[in-house]
């Protein structure tokens, strides 16, 4: 899952270049889910990707919405981290 435009299409992107097969596309709610389908050599993978928004409360209703319908053994958030202010960044990198 992503929050933002831009990571939702890097995310699709990557999984083309890794010869990922696209599978398909739904929609689940208001989200639109792209699905593809990853062989490796050990394992196969379905990869679903969705863009479920940008601010807490959203993107959390989204994520609700597509773990009841899709019921993945993983689920990962991905992206830039663009909202993150330059003092929390300084908190972090301290750490």
């Amino acid at each position: 899952m992503t929050a933002l435009p831009v990571e939702f299409d890097a995310l699709k992107e990557r999984l083309t270049a890794e010869n990922a097969k696209h599978i398909g596309r739904r929609r689940v709610n208001a989200t639109v889910v792209q699905t593809f389908r990853l062989d490796g050599a050990y394992a196969s993978w379905t990869i679903h990707v969705a863009q479920v928004g940008m601010t807490n409360v959203v993107a959390a209703l989204g994520t609700h919405g597509l773990l009841a319908v899709l019921d993945p053994d993983v689920t990962l958030l991905v992206g830039i981290a663009g909202s993150l202010k330059d003092d929390v960044l300084a908190r972090c990198s301290a750490i």
